[in-house]
């Protein structure tokens, strides 16, 4: 599942998510969904299987990070993207079932982190999301 949040959405949804815990983060670059340029994120990546980016500030900004769009990894496939990016050895295709993401670690140790990283929520959200279908299911 995917969720796109618009300018009317708080600009920090962690604090919605408090039992939440951050797993992994970093600054990643993406690929534009419409525009096809390269555009610099904070990535957060939770235990619940959500990943969020976050607009970059500008250099020494105390403003908070603009919160842009969260994923949730439960029903997505993390592989090479199909079309290989010119510039991009390092990029991951991380598909949903109705959208995509582009993602450049920009460099090979950085992939291997963010691809496990994101290999291991998104099995423990599956695993989770069965476990409370099965939960329902005998009650």
């Amino acid at each position: 599942l995917w969720t796109t949040h618009t300018k009317s959405t708080a600009d920090d949804p962690d604090a919605s998510f408090s039992d939440d815990r951050l797993h992994h983060e970093g600054e990643l670059v993406k690929e534009g969904h419409e525009r096809k340029s390269w555009k610099t994120r904070q990535f957060k990546l939770f235990d619940s299987g959500h990943l969020r980016y976050y607009e970059k500030q500008q250099n020494g900004s105390n403003e908070p990070l603009k919160f842009k769009r969260e994923i949730s990894l439960r029903d997505c496939v993390i592989r090479d993207p199909k079309k290989s990016r010119s510039g991009r050895p390092f990029a991951l295709r991380i598909e949903g079932l109705h959208d995509k993401l582009i993602i450049d670690p920009k460099t090979k140790e950085n992939r291997c982190e963010w691809q496990q990283a994101l290999e291991r929520m998104r099995l423990a959200a599956a695993y989770a999301s069965q476990s409370s279908n099965l939960h329902s299911a005998v009650f």
